[in-house]
């Protein structure tokens, strides 16, 4: 959809346009193109209230040297309707009035400041210099919310390196899952994000530079920037203008660093380590020592300029690691005697008897094993396969039938991720920038014991955008954006001992036709005996591109302030899901083939 917006004395009209729709047949339905951009508006007169036609008025951005010049239109009016967020001088100058200057203007996104100024009598050589930092009204839009600047994302402790946690800080926004946002994890299961004004999470907007930056098939963020290449965060919670839509809930627009006037840089590093923690009261209370934490941030920015007040450039680079080291977790394995037939010890220990279900008797009842034992012929040459190789199916550590043997069982979660941005104004009436993100996620789990088998969890992201302001003449402006972003979440069972084809190797035929491990072996009443995996290789694959084009067209028009525009979003979606069953499958043993009767459960 095209929306139309027109501003007249402070209110709106505004009106949906369904022409657009006929040109983009067959792809999804369009929406109102997001802003990137600030502005500013006012107008200027002279002491007796009355509008001073064609004063010249500059805009200089105070860190790049970008300048950005208009005149006054027949009612006074000046109007930089998309000019880049950032510290700001103004500068007004009209033959018979002294000279103005205001410094230190700090221009939002998506902010339209309103300044209006009143020219004193005198030569154009006198200047009169504003250079308190006074607060720009902001009355030409409804938009409410909050922004989050640089020095707030970097000065605040965020042990996680995620921008979201500030989110909550804006008023009308909660979460159910705060330990979500405090994982390093970038994309994938458990990742929170918050709820605004009572909409789900799902109803949020994340976008990155004016780009959609949402992993759409499972509605997660699909990347979470360095904090420290962030310039801000806005956090729109209501009333968004019609640059937004599609979304009831939040809407998060992120604008990356670029490079200034100045090389300038940062090296970081952040780090936890159990040695530096307190135990927790629950652990001390069971005499348990501290959690092993290993926890590792590093990375760095700079940037600065290639030819100065043209191009410039800007890179951040980010790596964490975060180890749990291997802890031990008790499964079963079956005794020793139990591998030779003698079940004796279900007896004496569970008063639990096994029965013979090849004397199964018309009306269904069965002979018992003479003191649980049973014949060595009658074990299946798989068990006896498995049971011979103690390398994969190692003897119990105790006598115990349950939680007699040890896993190993750890974690270690690695991302790399960076940016690299460039800024060109080629003349006074272009502004162009191109940004290039990629990163990388892995969380694999490893186990000591190589028939439990590990796991993968890996996410790999790229993303690209082209931005290009054009100023048309004195009265329009026009910004085109367009943007890629693809993200992948790979998540399955994992041979990471190497066991290979062990299936067939047992002499279980045809199981390794999905590929290498050992179906889930399940035995009942619930315990902890199951070896190999219903998931070895990928069980889910998401891979996700989204594809964004957008356009925005402001006009000036005496008072009034016409913007119009539209975007198109391809959202493609490439999903494998092996199901519940897994990629692997499974081989259930309830106990029925020795129970006192075939629906007995022994």
């Amino acid at each position: 959809m095209m929306r139309f917006e027109e501003k007249v004395g402070g209110r709106r009209a505004i009106f949906a346009f369904a022409g657009l729709v006929a040109l983009l047949v067959g792809l999804v339905p369009p929406a109102s193109a997001q802003e990137v951009s600030a502005g500013i508006t006012g107008v200027v007169s002279d002491p007796s209230g009355a509008s001073i036609i064609g004063a010249t008025v500059t805009a200089k951005e105070a860190s790049r040297g970008f300048e950005y010049t208009t005149q006054t239109n027949a009612g006074g009016v000046f109007v930089f309707p998309r000019i880049p967020g950032g510290v700001y001088e103004l500068t007004v100058e009209a033959e018979g009035f002294r000279k103005y200057v205001q410094t230190g203007l700090i221009l939002e996104v998506n902010q339209r400041a309103r300044i209006d100024i009143n020219m004193q009598l005198g030569a154009v050589t006198e200047t009169i210099e504003v250079t308190g930092e006074l607060p720009l009204l902001n009355t030409d839009t409804t938009i409410v919310g909050q922004t989050v600047d640089a020095i707030n994302l970097t000065e605040t402790p965020l042990a996680s390196r995620n921008y979201i946690e500030l989110t909550l800080l804006t008023p009308g926004t909660t979460t159910t899952s705060l330990a979500g946002m405090r994982d390093s994890q970038r994309s994938g299961y458990g990742q929170s994000r918050p709820y605004v004004n009572g909409n789900r999470a799902q109803a949020n907007n994340f976008l990155l530079d004016g780009i959609d930056n949402n992993q759409v098939s499972d509605n997660y963020t699909a990347y979470q920037p360095n904090v420290d290449a962030i310039q801000e965060v806005k956090m729109i919670t209501n009333n968004a203008s019609a640059e937004f839509g599609n979304f009831q809930g939040g809407i998060m627009n992120i604008i990356m660093k670029g490079g200034t006037n100045q090389f300038h840089g940062t090296v970081f590093e952040f780090f936890q380590n159990d040695k530096l923690n307190a135990n927790n009261w629950a652990r001390n209370w069971q005499g348990l020592d501290r959690t092993p934490v290993r926890l590792n941030t590093f990375g760095g920015t700079f940037g600065g300029p290639i030819v100065r007040d043209k191009l410039f450039f800007f890179a951040n680079y980010q790596a964490i690691r975060r180890s749990n080291p291997p802890a031990n977790a008790n499964f079963d394995v079956f005794p020793s005697a139990f591998r030779q037939g003698d079940f004796s010890q279900l007896l004496s220990d569970r008063n639990l008897q096994l029965y013979d279900y090849l004397t199964t008797a018309p009306d269904g009842t069965r002979q018992p094993f003479v003191n649980n034992q049973i014949p060595l012929s009658r074990i299946d040459p798989v068990a006896a396969n498995l049971f011979s190789r103690t390398d994969l199916y190692p003897q119990p550590l105790n006598g115990g039938l349950e939680f007699n043997q040890l896993n190993r069982l750890g974690n270690t979660l690695k991302t790399d991720q960076g940016d690299l941005r460039a800024d060109y104004k080629p003349g006074v009436m272009d502004d162009i920038m191109f940004r290039y993100s990629q990163g990388r996620q892995d969380v694999p789990t490893v186990t000591s014991q190589p028939l439990l088998f590990g796991s993968l969890n890996q996410a790999p992201f790229k993303a690209a955008v082209i931005n290009w302001t054009k100023t048309i003449g004195p009265t329009f402006v026009n910004e085109a954006r367009f943007g890629v972003n693809r993200i992948i979440l790979d998540n399955g069972g994992a041979d990471f001992n190497d066991v290979g084809n062990v299936a067939e190797e047992l002499g279980i035929a045809g199981a390794n036709d999905r590929g290498p491990g050992l179906p889930a072996i399940q035995f009942p009443n619930g315990r902890a005996d199951t070896i190999g995996s219903q998931n070895v290789g990928t069980q889910a694959l998401f891979a996700n591109t989204t594809f964004h084009l957008a356009d925005n067209m402001t006009h000036i028009r005496g008072r009034h302030t016409v913007k119009f525009g539209g975007q198109w979003l391809q959202q493609r979606m490439n999903t494998l899901y092996t199901g519940n069953t897994g990629r692997t499958g499974f081989i259930a043993f309830d106990g029925r083939f020795t129970g006192a009767t075939q629906t007995t459960i022994g």
